[in-house]
């Protein structure tokens, strides 16, 4: 699970990692949790902009240049937009290679009481094992369920 944190000072927003649970397949023991990461080329930084209202979304991406990471990465604000607009109809958010080479990521939004996104979820793995070409609807579905399963938990109703 992931949670935006916004930075004022010199750093820029990010999301910061709250809970890690690997495959068994992973090779070796690896956390996240505590480790930020940037919101522009996550599935995670994603999923949580695209549901922000318009004038926070253009805050944060006027105060931030979006570095490019990968040859992947978006780093256009209006294209940035475009791909947030969709996120926001599909409900879940995808990544292939935008931060990391050989990693694929989906995520979707939990919501808290009020319906605001509070935070995500989210399935990364190496491109083999994710394979979002053929699985991205199996993936979606699960990620969605689980997202859901929070969000009511934390008080959310679906009307």
């Amino acid at each position: 699970m992931l949670q935006l944190i916004r930075i004022r000072n010199d750093e820029q927003s990010g999301v910061l990692y709250l809970a890690h649970v690997d495959s068994h397949k992973a090779p070796r023991m690896y956390t996240l949790v505590g480790h930020r990461n940037p919101l522009h080329c996550t599935e995670i930084g994603k999923v949580i902009m695209a549901f922000l209202d318009m004038d926070e979304l253009n805050e944060i991406l006027h105060d931030q240049e979006l570095h490019k990471y990968t040859a992947r990465t978006i780093v256009d604000k209006q294209e940035l937009k475009q791909h947030l607009e969709s996120i926001r109809e599909r409900g879940f958010s995808t990544e292939i290679e935008e931060l990391a080479l050989g990693r694929a990521c989906i995520a979707a939004p939990v919501r808290g009481r009020t319906g605001k996104v509070i935070e995500g979820i989210s399935i990364l793995g190496p491109l083999s094992d994710i394979n979002l070409i053929e699985r991205e609807h199996e993936l979606s579905r699960i990620i969605i369920e689980a997202t859901d399963r929070v969000s009511m938990k934390l008080g959310y109703i679906t009307v």
